[in-house]
C-alpha cells in the first residue's frame, strides 16, 4: 500500500507545517462532511466529521485502505 510522503495529494503549504513532518492531503476521496454527497461518495472515501462536541474523526467507506490494519481475531465477524 501506498504512503502519503510520496502521493501527488500530499503536500506543505509552502514551508509552514503546524507538525513537523507533518502534510495536507489533498485528495478527492477526503471529503469534509459539510461537501458530503451521499448518492456519490465512493467506498473506497473518508469522510472527516467536525463535532465541536466530541472532537474530529474519520468516517472511512468499506473499501478504504488504512496502513494502521489490525485484522479481526479468526472467526470473529461484524
Amino acid at each position: 500500500m501506498g504512503r502519503c510522503w510520496n502521493c501527488k495529494h500530499w503536500r506543505q503549504p509552502g514551508d509552514w507545517s503546524a507538525v513537523k513532518g507533518f502534510a495536507y492531503c489533498h485528495c478527492p476521496l477526503m471529503v469534509n462532511q459539510n461537501d458530503f454527497d451521499y448518492d456519490n461518495q465512493p467506498l473506497s472515501g473518508v469522510i472527516i466529521e467536525d463535532d465541536f462536541d466530541c472532537g474530529e474523526e474519520l468516517l472511512t467507506g468499506p473499501e478504504f485502505g488504512c496502513i494502521h490494519h489490525s485484522p479481526l481475531p479468526e472467526g470473529e465477524t461484524k
